[in-house]
């Protein structure tokens, strides 16, 4: 079994107990909308590269994703409310999660051994941790959240909780001087809230008048043609 698509007759997968668990191969399920629930167990263990989790679900069970290796990013839909316990954990490969502003609670263990997860985005206020570890043996995991929102602060679930902010990368492919242009990718957050900023430039670091070149909301990639009219060039990044 490598691929599943689902009934949209099917509104609740919760009394499935573990439907594909273990099927390793499985690499692509296809789940309409409508979809309340994500069951117990569902797709532990499975193959799965990436998943696309519709709107309609507003829970996702214990357990639901565990031991998915192969499950790089996750972005959970806009309506969901709770994640169960270990309902990621054991995703070894999995880097980054956004978390919308509807996630209430997030149960214990639920990114537990989650050794790749670098980042959470939460769009709302903090979450109700209803258990303890959500976190467990993540070393390396920052969760940001948004200016606005509530309860933060300085740790989550014994791990740093940072303000976020977009970040122009100064490496990669797309780094540099390229076809009649230079250019540079903008690392931001591209959920439902996402902040926008200004990309602005100037000439003169002593004596710096910033101009404003594009305004931007998300992750992006910028580019200035009009870079070989000036001696130097410098940039920076602003809320608007």
């Amino acid at each position: 079994l490598t691929s599943v698509t689902l009934q949209n007759s099917i509104t609740d997968t919760e009394p499935g107990f573990g439907m594909f668990a273990y099927c390793s191969n499985l690499t692509t399920v296809t789940i309409p909308n409508g979809i309340k629930t994500i069951g117990e167990q569902m797709f532990m263990y499975c193959g799965l590269t990436n998943i696309s989790i519709p709107n309609s679900v507003n829970y996702i069970w214990s357990s639901s994703f565990f031991g998915c290796g192969n499950l790089a990013n996750v972005t959970l839909p806009t309506n969901v409310t709770s994640i169960g316990s270990g309902a990621f954990g054991y995703c070894s490969r999995l880097t980054t999660v956004y978390i919308p502003k509807s996630v209430t609670n997030l149960a214990s263990y639920a990114f537990e051994y989650c050794t790749s997860l670098n980042s959470l985005y939460f769009e709302g206020d903090e979450p109700t941790l209803l258990g303890p570890n959500v976190l467990y043996n993540d070393t390396n995991t920052t969760a940001y959240y948004l200016i606005g929102t509530a309860g933060w602060s300085a740790m989550f679930a014994d791990h740093p909780a940072v303000l976020w902010n977009p970040t122009p990368l100064t490496f990669g492919p797309d780094w540099g001087v390229q076809a009649n242009r230079f250019g540079f990718n903008i690392n931001g957050y591209s959920g439902a809230n996402a902040l926008s900023f200004v990309v602005e430039a100037c000439t003169n670091l002593s004596n710096p008048i910033w101009q404003p070149l594009q305004t931007n909301t998300g992750s992006m990639y910028f580019s200035d043609p009009q870079w070989t009219n000036y001696p130097g060039r410098y940039y920076h990044l602003r809320s608007p």
